[in-house]
């Protein structure tokens, strides 16, 4: 526990509202209980991987490899005669956790994995936006370079608190480790495998952190069966808060860079204001939006929750960056934008879009407010 914990990614992920946290859990347990029924052969177990299996694709799709891998998993290791049996078992327990979830996807777009396979289950205004192609070495050179990249350079992990230095370091005794264990083995082989499918993947740590408790399982066995490093699990404290470390300072280093965690309406404005450079003018657009009112966010969508009424503007859906940069005029602008009842725009300066500049511009669009970091405009 203390290994995982003293990843910073970990407690970043643990106090926002993203998913991964409960995918890590899930697919921990699926491997927990498919390695019991490993050594047990007992159903009940099998019904446990399935089930924790088949709940962790519910949370997310990349839940769905897990899936797989323990499904072959399961009948690479029955005894003869009882595969059919297994896997009978198996699906029928993955189904009955995942088919809700599915199935209300299902019965709303058409599309269990929507909006993926728009070439099978029928395109719409949701399309995937292809990513950036990248040739087989690159991404072989991605997967290498993860223990570097998501500690120092995690500019190429979406700039993601760092894992822990602990499980990096270890590497080395993991490897020889697993060498003797086929357990240790196994789980690497399946991280391994993960991280290439990763590899096909918005490169992006969080999408990592679900092999973080089967890391840090396999790394504190590897450490315990380490003769040198044997005689500190004889005072488990002090090496439980020694390992545990990373995780804490790194906190405290944040809040030092950072400043105090603001305490009320005017301490957290300005905090914002000191670390969010567009923060003038969402609060300049919020003492002047109805609740009701439509803001297309254009460069900063990440900062739309903290706008009043309804923000619309990202790299996908039907309001998407790249349709609107396609427009080649501010009338057509002003129509796309009027179509989705669009009454505000708040432009992050990285966004220059050339369709506001000059006399048409600003004919339909009223600049209201300006610094060097945003402008707002409404529409005329």
């Amino acid at each position: 526990m203390a290994l995982f914990l003293s990843a910073p990614v970990v407690i970043s992920l643990a106090t926002s509202g993203y998913v991964e946290a409960l995918l890590a859990m899930l697919v921990t347990a699926a491997l927990f209980s498919f390695s019991r029924w490993d050594a047990r052969h007992e159903t009940a177990w099998l019904l446990a991987t399935a089930l924790f299996a088949g709940a962790a694709s519910g949370v997310k799709y990349l839940g769905l490899y897990w899936l797989g891998l323990l499904g072959l998993a399961v009948l690479l290791r029955s005894r003869r005669g009882e595969r059919v049996r297994h896997a009978a078992l198996f699906g029928t327990a993955a189904f009955v956790a995942l088919a809700p979830w599915y199935g209300r996807i299902l019965f709303q777009t058409h599309n269990p994995l929507f909006p993926y396979l728009p070439s099978v289950f029928g395109s719409t205004e949701w399309d995937p936006v292809p990513g950036e192609s990248l040739g087989l070495g690159r991404r072989l050179l991605d997967v290498a370079r993860i223990p570097w990249d998501t500690l120092f350079a995690r500019d190429r992990v979406n700039f993601a608190p760092p894992f822990s230095p602990w499980l990096a370091l270890s590497i080395p005794l993991v490897l020889r480790h697993g060498a003797g264990s086929r357990r240790t083995a196994a789980l690497a082989a399946a991280g391994v495998s993960w991280a290439f499918v990763w590899a096909w993947l918005p490169h992006d740590a969080r999408y990592l952190t679900l092999l973080l408790p089967a890391a840090s399982v396999v790394t504190a066995a590897a450490l315990h069966d380490t003769r040198a490093l044997r005689m500190a699990f004889r005072r488990p404290v002090l090496t439980a808060l020694l390992i545990l470390a990373p995780g804490p300072f790194y906190a405290l280093y944040r809040i030092a860079l950072l400043g105090p965690l603001p305490s009320g309406a005017t301490s957290r404005n300005a905090f914002y204001e000191r670390h969010l450079p567009e923060w003038k003018g969402i609060s300049f657009l919020n003492g002047r939006a109805a609740a009701d009112d439509v803001t297309f966010v254009w460069g900063c969508e990440q900062l739309r929750v903290h706008l009043r009424g309804k923000a619309i503007g990202d790299h996908t859906g039907p309001v998407r960056y790249d349709r609107v940069e396609r427009t080649s005029s501010a009338a057509e602008l002003a129509e796309l934008l009027r179509a989705h009842r669009v009454r505000f725009l708040l432009v992050a300066s990285r966004a220059r879009p050339p369709q506001l500049d000059g006399e048409p511009g600003d004919a339909l669009f009223r600049l209201l407010y300006r610094d060097g970091a945003v402008r707002v405009y409404e529409l005329v």
